[in-house]
């Protein structure tokens, strides 16, 4: 497995579990919040929510 093929599966891991943990909390899952998900993991690994509080 190349290195991109890793962090993308890891990427996906990442976001499963933490929907998993949504559902089990009681929240619905909807391809909206899917995405949202996405795109909050790209901005914590790329470092983009630093911004967030500033």
């Amino acid at each position: 497995m190349n290195p991109i093929a890793a962090y993308q599966a890891y990427q996906q891991w990442f976001i499963d579990r933490a929907f998993e943990i949504a559902a089990f909390a009681g929240f619905e899952q909807t391809p909206a919040e899917r995405t949202g998900g996405q795109q909050l993991f790209n901005d914590i690994i790329s470092g983009d929510f630093i911004g967030w509080f500033f």
